[in-house]
């Protein structure tokens, strides 16, 4: 199909047109003569009369069936009653009909086995002349058999024309029927609108657009699809739209084609397209058609818009560039395998000195290979694996060496089929050669770097951490150590979400450490040390140094956190009982002072009065001063009995006696004791025991000594007001206490208030180690104690002890 068939459908066409015209005339004529001339009267006589006429009439007759008989279309005449006189030799075949002569004898009415539809009888019959158009096998006469076959019936087309014949008067004298063939017409018809359907599609397939150029109007105009100028423009505005670089081309190659130096010419310009407002690149084939004087009249011309595909091809070209650049070095040897020929085909390879173009044999490989490698890589079985056709992949480690000065290169080899045959099996492999050594020597030392650092964190318990800010993960990397670190942390290695971590701290840390983390994400800081605790089953027991520095990424901004935590507890325990080894030195020699001085207050006066007893001869200066002895040896006496049982109490070295009895029984037998001890009249006891019974677990000796030293500790400070002793039952313990309107404590002197010797009125008696043996006596049993106090409105005192008791109201 050349460019311009497009254009030459309706040149084949025109033969219709010139055959429907000339058609129609002789048609016409024929209806004239037979019309005006009634070459078919039934009554002849007319014509008898004279030898004139009688001659003109038979040749005007024998000219009609010379006519009648040439006339391409078929032509059947009627009488004015409607039946069939004569007959043309074109209108038989069409109705299948052999034998005219029989055929006129039957003198058939004019409707007789003719296929039109009633509508149109009707019409006829109201004296209308109508055009019908008939598909199908055509059927006039039942004995009468069409020359081809039953398919050829179903695709005729007949157009069927019906004239009425008039005479003078305007009366019918008869029927003029046409019958015309159009069965090849429409064939051709139809092919040839398939033809341009199918020179429609493969344009449309093929991105094609069909323009013409008329030469004497200097006007472009398109035929078909879309082109990137408007209809009517000329010359010169095409070429304005072209690009200036290839605009010289153009006017060039237009010139040449116009001038009818060359019929055809291949052409690519770029043309501006406004609707994408920038330069398409436009393939063209362009054909001049010539007139009877040789001359050009037109141009036809076929294009394409090949900007995607140059595109394309630009940056497969970049990307080859690309490509060959990072094979290069990246130190990448690409290769072909043909399976048939058994050689290989490689890129960027120094055995084919970088030719491409030579192929290598597998000995040119082998000789290069160590040997070693060879067989124990399982190289040979991957060739065979290709020469098989096998559909595998693979890949080897070997070492190869180019010249024997140099050392062995560690490279991984790797092929995958890639090309197969119809019976699917490979017939070429692809794969690459990948030079590791320097990667292997880096790995062998990060290797070493990691085992010292891995035992430099397993020496000192140290487990590292990441936290990615922009998926708010945390990698608590505790591999490997679980065994050596502590069970805080979760056998886990996966990341785990911020909010995750933080609920593993207590929520005095947890605030702390959001607040650090928060001050990382905005950029505040980059390193923090501080100390959390951190447990995954949320027993807060381990006590972790966490260090963390902010990592930038290429943009300069923070976006992961470095950390690690190191177990501490051991030195925070080891800080801790040094301190208390000071504070416990510390105290043992304020408890030596103490007792020192305690413990000479009543010796001294026991053996200074001892010495004034024997010189003394005055019977009531004696007695007095045997008075101050015994309450000096009853108070030197206390005060080492109370500083045993507190070491004893505190050494672990006392048994407690824990015995079931009632409680609120044994209370009022307490109360009663120190109401009597309560002398002071401007001070009421009171007592409060609020149940009926109370039966307790407890060692009944060390509760009342715990009462006593409370409500001994309360006469000695309270001058007037009230002394109050009472007990409460709780879950599993009761609470003891005694409070007073006494003169209460002040805030400096609270924090020594249990402590051994500590009294907070030097004046006042007592050793200052009741306090203390209340707060041994009380955590001995699993219990504390405590107080309420304020300056100058009185104290609270109060134990709690284990006991589980059970009350009756």
């Amino acid at each position: 199909m050349t460019d311009a068939e497009p254009f030459s459908i309706l040149s084949k066409e025109g033969w219709w047109v010139i055959s429907g015209m000339f058609i129609s005339l002789v048609c016409l004529s024929l209806f004239l003569y037979v019309y005006e001339k009634k070459v078919f009267p039934k009554d002849r006589k007319v014509y008898k009369d004279s030898k004139f006429y009688q001659k003109n009439w038979e040749k005007l007759y024998y000219e009609k069936l010379v006519l009648f008989k040439s006339l391409s279309v078929g032509i059947i005449i009627y009488d004015k009653n409607g039946r069939q006189q004569e007959m043309n030799p074109v209108a038989a075949k069409i109705l299948g009909i052999k034998d005219i002569q029989s055929h006129i004898a039957k003198q058939s009415l004019f409707f007789d086995d003719m296929p039109i539809a009633n509508e149109y009888k009707e019409r006829f019959r109201k004296g209308e002349d109508f055009d019908v158009q008939i598909q199908g096998y055509l059927n006039m006469s039942s004995t009468t058999v069409h020359d081809s076959d039953e398919n050829s019936f179903d695709k005729s087309i007949i157009d069927i024309q019906i004239r009425r014949l008039k005479d003078a008067e305007d009366n019918t004298d008869g029927y003029f029927v046409i019958l015309n063939d159009m069965t090849s017409k429409y064939e051709v018809e139809q092919r040839l609108i398939q033809s341009e359907a199918r020179l429609k599609m493969a344009l449309s397939a093929g991105k094609l657009n069909v323009w013409k150029y008329d030469v004497k109007n200097d006007q472009y105009s398109t035929l078909y699809g879309k082109t990137f100028f408007t209809d009517r423009c000329s010359l010169n505005q095409v070429a304005s739209i072209v690009h200036p670089d290839d605009k010289s081309v153009f006017l060039e190659k237009s010139q040449t084609i116009l001038a009818g130096k060359i019929d055809e010419t291949d052409l690519i310009l770029r043309l501006f397209n406004n609707k994408t407002n920038q330069y398409h690149t436009i393939a063209n084939r362009i054909s001049a058609r010539k007139d009877e004087k040789k001359q050009v009249s037109y141009v036809i011309g076929v294009h394409k818009d090949i900007t995607k595909s140059i595109l394309y091809e630009q940056e497969r070209e970049r990307n080859h560039k690309k490509l060959e650049f990072v094979i290069r070095h990246a130190n990448l040897v690409l290769w072909e395998y043909d399976v048939k020929t058994k050689l290989f085909k490689s890129y960027n390879e120094p055995l084919n000195g970088f030719n491409e173009e030579k192929l290598l044999s597998l000995n040119d490989y082998h000789r290069y290979m160590h040997p070693d490698d060879i067989a124990r890589s399982g190289l040979m079985n991957f060739l065979n694996l290709m020469d098989e056709g096998r559909n595998e992949s693979y890949s080897v480690d070997v070492r190869l060496r180019f010249c024997d000065t140099e050392a062995w290169k560690h490279c991984t080899i790797s092929g995958s089929p890639f090309e197969k045959d119809t019976d699917g099996k490979v017939v070429k492999f692809v794969g690459f050669r990948k030079d590791n050594t320097e990667w292997n020597t880096l790995i062998e030392e990060l290797k070493t770097i990691n085992s010292q650092l891995n035992m430099a964190l397993k020496a000192g318990n140290i487990v590292p951490f990441v936290w990615d800010m922009e998926s708010n993960m945390v990698r608590i990397t505790t591999r490997d150590r679980l065994e050596n670190i502590s069970d805080a942390f979760e056998k886990r290695h996966e990341g785990l979400a911020l909010e995750k971590v933080l609920l593993n701290m207590p929520p005095d840390d947890r605030e702390r450490v959001h607040t650090i983390f928060a001050k990382f994400k905005a950029g505040n800081i980059s390193e923090v040390h501080d100390e959390i605790r951190y447990d995954a089953k949320q027993r807060y027991k381990e006590v972790f140094e966490c260090n963390m520095i902010g990592i930038k990424s290429e943009t300069g901004k923070v976006d992961k956190v470095m950390g690690c935590l190191l177990n501490i507890t051991e030195r925070k325990k080891m800080i801790l009982n040094l301190e208390d080894a000071r504070k416990s030195d510390r105290l043992k020699s304020a408890f030596l002072a103490n007792m020192s001085h305690e413990i000479r207050t009543p010796l001294n006066a026991i053996v200074g009065f001892s010495q004034l007893l024997m010189e003394e001869t005055d019977p009531d200066t004696k007695a007095e001063f045997v008075k101050i002895i015994t309450f000096n040896n009853e108070l030197l006496l206390k005060l080492i009995n109370d500083i045993l049982d507190l070491s004893k109490i505190e050494a672990g070295f006392t048994e407690m006696k824990i015995t079931s009895f009632d409680f609120a029984e044994y209370f009022e037998e307490i109360a009663i004791s120190m109401k009597i001890q309560c002398s002071n009249p401007n001070v009421k006891f009171i007592s409060v025991n609020p149940y009926k019974s109370c039966i307790v677990e407890l060692d009944k000796q060390r509760l009342a000594q715990i009462l006593t030293n409370f409500v001994n500790n309360a006469i000695k400070y309270t001058p007037h007001g009230s002394i109050t002793m009472g007990y409460k039952a709780c879950e599993n313990n009761i609470r003891i206490y005694v409070s007073d309107t006494g003169i209460g404590i002040s805030d400096k002197k609270k924090g020594r208030v249990f402590e051994r010797f500590e009294k907070l009125d030097d004046f006042a008696q007592g050793n200052g180690l009741g306090l203390s043996i209340c707060k041994a006596i009380a955590e001995a049993n699993g219990g504390s104690v405590g107080f309420t106090s304020n300056e100058g409105q009185g104290s609270t005192f109060w134990a709690d002890l284990k006991c589980n008791p059970t009350v009756v109201e």
